[in-house]
């Protein structure tokens, strides 16, 4: 027998069935652990502390709420993205610094990890290209059973 959240959730699916952004938005808030924010104690040691104005939007957005801005464009400096009324903007502009602060927050986060299960994973190792000091990704691991050497890159959808 299937549980009522399960039905209720089904529904909202249908309903929304048309709409690409809405649908990507409940998936999300579908997955395990995307609501763990609201259970972490706010501590800047730990960086789970949220301004108000941050806790704010990230409900809003997870609710699919739209914001009341008054801007129509984003107001850094080189962007001349449009800004929308759900903020989605916000999260994905490339001059904001957000973006690259999530993108390493996450890239720390997972190597940390590995490190910590035994892997020798390696932060953006150059020299990994013939003649270029590039660093191709942003881990690097071996899987010594397989004999396989794998980089691991982390990209946001923009």
């Amino acid at each position: 027998m299937e549980s009522k959240y399960n039905l209720m959730l089904q529904d909202l699916f249908v309903l929304y069935k048309d709409d690409e952004r809405s649908l990507a938005r409940l998936r999300g808030c579908t997955m395990k652990g995307s609501g763990a924010f609201l259970h972490a104690v706010p501590n800047e040691n730990l960086g789970t502390k949220m301004f108000s104005r941050e806790f704010q939007f990230a409900v809003g957005y997870r609710m699919g709420l739209p914001f009341n801005l008054t801007k129509k464009y984003c107001s850094m400096i080189k962007c001349l993205g449009k800004v929308d009324k759900y903020g989605d903007h916000a999260l994905s502009c490339a001059f904001g610094g957000d973006r690259i602060y999530r993108h390493n927050a996450m890239r720390d986060h997972i190597f940390h990890l590995m490190r910590r299960v035994g892997y020798d994973a390696k932060l953006e190792n150059r020299g990994l290209l013939n003649d270029s000091n590039e660093r191709p990704g942003d881990i690097l691991f071996t899987l010594y059973n397989l004999g396989y050497l794998l980089l691991l890159t982390l990209q946001f959808l923009r």
